[in-house]
C-alpha cells in the first residue's frame, strides 16, 4: 500500500537534515566540471614578443632593412637575365645544313658498295632456300587448319543429329529409364502456394439480441462445456 496520503512526521526542509525523516550526512562529492580551472593567468614568455621585447625593437628599422634586401634581389635578377641574353646574342650562328660538305661522306659509301657487291652473290642462293622452306610450312599449316575445321564441322553436325533423335522422349525408346510423366513445376510442392483457397472465409459480424442464441454465448459452449 501507498503512504502518500500520511504526512511526514519531519518536515522537509533545506538543511543537513534534508529529506524529511531522513537522518545522513550530507554529500561532500564534487563534480569535475564544478572544481575551479585556470586560476592562473598566462603570460608571454621570452621571445614570443612580450611588452618589453616590443619597446625596445624599431620597426622601422626592420621595415626598411627588408626593403633594401627585397630590392637588392630583384636587381640581381635583371643582371642575370641581361647576362643570359648577351650570351645568346653573342654565340655564333649555326651553320646552314645546304653548307656542308658532303665528300667524305659520299667516299664510305662507295667503299661500302664495292663490299657488298661480293657478299650478294653469296646471300642470294640462301635467300632463296629460306624463301622455299617458308612457302612449304605456310601450305603445312595451311593443310594442317583446313583439316580440324573439317573436323569440328563434323563433330558439330552428329552432335546436332543425336540431339534431334533424343530431344523428343517421344521418339527416344532406346532408353528403357525413359518415364512419361510429365514433371512438376518448381513451384508446384511449396509451402505457401494456393493459401487463399484453402483459407476460411471471415464471417459477417452480427448482433443477436439474445444472451443465450448470440455467437459469443454458442463460442463460451463450445470451448468450456463441449
Amino acid at each position: 500500500m501507498t503512504t502518500a496520503h500520511k504526512p511526514t512526521f519531519n518536515a522537509a526542509m533545506g538543511s543537513a537534515e534534508q529529506g524529511g525523516s531522513m537522518r545522513g550526512v550530507v554529500s561532500r562529492q564534487t563534480s569535475a566540471k564544478d572544481q575551479s580551472a585556470h586560476t592562473k593567468l598566462h603570460y608571454r614568455q621570452e621571445g614570443q614578443n612580450g611588452p618589453t621585447e616590443l619597446k625596445n625593437r624599431d620597426f622601422k628599422a626592420e621595415l626598411e632593412a627588408r626593403e633594401r634586401k627585397a630590392k637588392r634581389a630583384l636587381e640581381d635578377a635583371d643582371e642575370s637575365r641581361d647576362s643570359k641574353r648577351q650570351k645568346l646574342e653573342a654565340a655564333p650562328a649555326e651553320v646552314p645544313v645546304e653548307q656542308i660538305e658532303f665528300n667524305v661522306l659520299d667516299r664510305d659509301d662507295e667503299s661500302s658498295d664495292a663490299s657488298s657487291s661480293e657478299d650478294s652473290d653469296d646471300s642470294g642462293d640462301e635467300t632463296a632456300e629460306l624463301m622455299r622452306e617458308l612457302e612449304r610450312i605456310k601450305k603445312e599449316r595451311e593443310s594442317e587448319q583446313q583439316r580440324v575445321e573439317a573436323e569440328r564441322e563434323a563433330a558439330a553436325l552428329e552432335s546436332k543429329a543425336q540431339s534431334v533423335l533424343t530431344g523428343n522422349p517421344l521418339l527416344n525408346t532406346a532408353d528403357d529409364d525413359a518415364d512419361f510423366v510429365v514433371k512438376k513445376k518448381w513451384y508446384e510442392d511449396t509451402v505457401f502456394r494456393n493459401q487463399t483457397r484453402s483459407a476460411p472465409k471471415a464471417k459477417k459480424a452480427r448482433y443477436i439480441n439474445d444472451t443465450i442464441r448470440n455467437d459469443f454465448h454458442r463460442k463460451f459452449l463450445n470451448k468450456y462445456i463441449k
